[in-house]
């Protein structure tokens, strides 16, 4: 991504932004070109608490979650458009853009679930039998005892420690967006709307403390809407240099958990701001 900024610095230089040019560009027709900045992507996961049968008469208590993964860092990629005039001044514009970054993050947190069991306690009760009544004439033996063995259900809380490792990734970006700008000279000024994509990728481990563990992931693409602006500018015959800044937000999106049928939700928002070098045809 360094060196993809460098060309773009170094461009403008050896180019220059013409000062005084001798006539109007022509922003109307297709373009394409190369991009490059930095991204601020913010994803939130949030999960209840919950309790669960074990199946066994005992219950399992799990904690609330709430952590925040932030992704920071370079990006690069291509974009490409079709600009036509409304008025002399105004005009519309498509423009479709891919991008990649390679950025990760991921949280640890060593817990504990509080897990409780039901037993049963067997009671035994010995009761001495009754004696023989006074009047009896003859000799008689005492009956045995009694016996009395009753069940008691005993429940005792068992802590169980655990730990969790999570991970999330972009792995890429683009966006396809409408364009309405107002041209000042060799200058335009836009703003811009559309639909958003990105590649999601989502891991997470869980290991108990006798051993046993488990990871889930989810992988796939998700959609949400962008909106920004910026300011682009001939610095050439065919040449336009831009600075522009995007938001995108991809709402809410659900993710798998280890160990449990439950589901936690991500909340997934990124800003980006980044130069482009665009060839016009």
């Amino acid at each position: 991504m360094r060196c993809v900024v460098q060309v773009l610095v170094g461009s403008c230089l050896l180019l220059g932004v013409p000062s005084s040019p001798s006539q109007a560009q022509d922003w109307s027709g297709a373009y394409a070109g190369i991009h490059a900045g930095h991204r601020w992507a913010d994803l939130d996961l949030s999960t209840p608490p919950y309790t669960f049968s074990d199946g066994t008469g005992g219950t399992v208590y799990i904690p609330a979650r709430n952590e925040q993964f932030s992704l920071r860092g370079a990006m690069g990629g291509f974009h490409a458009g079709y600009n036509t005039f409304l008025t002399p001044q105004f005009l519309i514009g498509i423009e479709a853009d891919i991008t990649a970054a390679n950025d990760q993050r991921s949280s640890s947190a060593a817990f504990s679930t509080s897990h409780t069991e039901t037993s049963f306690q067997t009671i035994t009760t010995i009761t001495p039998g009754d004696p023989c009544d006074e009047g009896c004439e003859c000799e008689c033996e005492s009956p045995p005892p009694v016996v009395t063995t009753t069940r008691v259900p005993v429940q005792t809380t068992v802590v169980t420690n655990q730990q969790r490792n999570s991970s999330v990734e972009l792995v890429w970006q683009g966006t396809v967006r409408t364009r309405f700008g107002w041209v000042a000279g060799n200058w335009l000024y836009y703003g811009t709307a559309g639909i958003a994509f990105t590649g999601f990728s989502w891991s997470e481990t869980l290991s108990v403390a006798d051993g046993a563990s488990q990871t889930v992931s989810k992988n796939g693409v998700l959609t949400g809407v962008v909106f920004g602006g910026g300011v682009e500018t001939w610095i050439g015959e065919n040449l336009l240099f831009r600075v522009e800044y995007l938001h995108e937000d991809f709402g809410s999106t659900t993710v798998p958990l280890a160990f449990t049928a439950k589901t936690g939700e991500i909340d997934v928002d990124v800003d980006k701001v980044r130069v482009g070098l665009s060839l016009a045809f």
